[in-house]
């Protein structure tokens, strides 16, 4: 009994490591290097984005009710500064398991959901997981605030109240 009792005691102190640095603020690491093509066919990248803007990258799914109800925060930010940063919110619903068994083609659902909730930021696909592991995403959404010089500075799971402080930060360096 004690060894279960270390054993679960362990293991939620991992998950609950890894999930503080996984939503942590001012983590300044450098961002993995990433080229990512909305389903419009624009390439953000920190290459082509260094010195000029700050990357705003948002993991979410339509499956996701927590996704949902961000909308509205996510496209405030993206009209507030829609030209000032590059915003793009990347779809991992193919990342998951159910939706592989279903689905055949991951743009369709997509476009369909974003023509109900009308989204109009940019929108790419993580079909093969390679942002999502990149990131480190464990969950949706996962937002990633990235500086001009490709540092990480923040990670977080829903819009912060004081995100436009930190985008005007970042914007302004």
């Amino acid at each position: 009994m004690k060894n279960i009792t270390k054993t679960i005691l362990f293991l939620t102190f991992v998950f609950v490591s890894n999930y503080s640095l996984a939503f942590s603020e001012n983590t300044h690491l450098k961002a993995p290097a990433f080229n990512v093509t909305t389903i419009d066919g624009q390439h953000i990248s920190p290459e082509i984005s260094f010195g000029k803007k700050p990357i705003y990258l948002v993991f979410w799914a339509t499956w996701c009710p927590t996704c949902l109800k961000e909308i509205p925060n996510l496209r405030a930010i993206n009209d507030k500064y829609g030209n000032e940063i590059d915003f793009v919110a990347i779809n991992v619903d193919r990342t998951n398991f159910w939706y592989n068994l279903t689905t055949s083609e991951s743009k369709n659902p997509v476009r369909a959901y974003l023509k109900k909730h009308g989204i109009d930021y940019n929108i790419a696909l993580d079909d093969d997981k390679k942002l999502s592991n990149a990131f480190n995403v464990k969950g949706t959404p996962t937002q990633v605030l990235i500086d001009k010089h490709g540092n990480v500075q923040q990670y977080f799971h829903k819009t912060p109240t004081d995100i436009n402080a930190s985008i005007e930060k970042l914007i302004a360096e």
